[in-house]
């Protein structure tokens, strides 16, 4: 009798054992912008490829392990090395977590050695049309892939990436809370009257050596349009959201435009001094990104509205 006890219960583990292994995994299907992908939800082990995709991660407060990077430069970091405490701090990097992140390389070509060494439950890609590189990545742990160049980009990505995690009430809490935040913002300038004297603006990137772009996209031009702001120039189709654009056609703009300045590098020193940037000046506010800042996504274009918006009051003297 004391044997066939002891025989159930040794049964019984072995039973409880083989269905928790057994027990199906929780899965979802998400798509994208290269493809479908099914994988299990709530992974662990996340590796994100371009700062609009570390936005993200942070928005919905999701870990990372990897972060391969379009603003952070070899000098920056070690490649395969974890970040140092002071350099996770830095500028748009210090809005979250970074500190057992390990540097995987540009955004655009990873090292998949350094990416595979990780293994990832989930790589998060965003990037433009035409990158390439989707296989490769997806060959190494299921990928997420999210174009720029797309409409809707990153309501649609967080939507998508918080499907993955079960924070789908929070991802439409986010989109509603920038939302807000962006009309508060449009709101205050239309109070002081800003739009009787700048109902239209244009958004420029000067660089260095002298060249200037226009942004049209979702390069701030698109907050500000949400804001209440109309385009003071055309916007051709099929620009892909930024343009080079001429002096002559600077020095054109009509003075109902607001000049809404990004400039790269020392590229607002060189602007400055040219003809187009003298004329400007006094119609011209600065929105500096934060060092290590994607271009857009939930935190950016709050930080955008806000930090224009009472720039542009300044410049009225409100």
């Amino acid at each position: 009798m004391q044997r066939a006890a002891v025989l159930l219960g040794v049964s019984l583990l072995l039973s409880t054992g083989q269905a928790t292994t057994d027990r199906p995994v929780s899965r979802v299907t998400i798509i994208h912008d290269d493809g479908t992908t099914t994988l299990n939800k709530n992974p662990r082990r996340v590796a994100v490829i371009g700062e609009e995709a570390l936005e993200l991660a942070y928005a919905l407060k999701i870990p990372v392990v990897g972060l391969g990077s379009g603003r952070v430069e070899p000098g920056d970091f070690k490649l395969g090395a974890t970040l140092t405490r002071s350099a996770a701090k830095r500028g748009f990097l210090g809005r979250g977590d970074l500190s057992n992140v390990t540097y995987l390389g540009s955004w655009a070509a990873p090292n998949l050695e350094v990416l595979t060494a990780l293994k990832p439950d989930l790589i998060v890609r965003t990037s433009w049309d035409g990158l390439g590189g989707y296989a490769a990545l997806n060959a190494v742990a299921p990928t997420l892939s999210f174009s720029q160049s797309k409409p809707e980009f990153w309501p649609r990505s967080l939507r998508a990436v918080a499907k993955v995690f079960g924070k789908e009430a929070q991802a439409e809490t986010i989109i509603r809370g920038t939302a807000a935040t962006i009309t508060a913002a449009g709101s205050s300038l239309r109070a002081a009257g800003t739009f009787k004297k700048f109902p239209k603006m244009v958004v420029l990137s000067p660089f260095p050596d002298g060249t200037v772009y226009r942004y049209t996209g979702d390069r701030l031009a698109n907050v500000l349009r949400q804001m209440g702001f109309k385009d003071g120039l055309p916007v051709k189709p099929d620009n892909n959201g930024y343009e080079v654009i001429s002096p002559e056609a600077l020095l054109t703009l009509d003075a109902s435009t607001l000049v809404v300045l990004v400039p790269w590098s020392s590229g607002g020193e060189t602007f400055a001094k040219s003809s187009a940037g003298n004329l400007l000046a006094a119609r011209s506010v600065t929105y500096q990104l934060p060092e290590f800042s994607p271009w857009t996504g939930p935190l950016v274009d709050r930080d955008v509205a806000q930090k224009v918006a009472a720039a542009t009051l300044t410049l009225l003297g409100k």
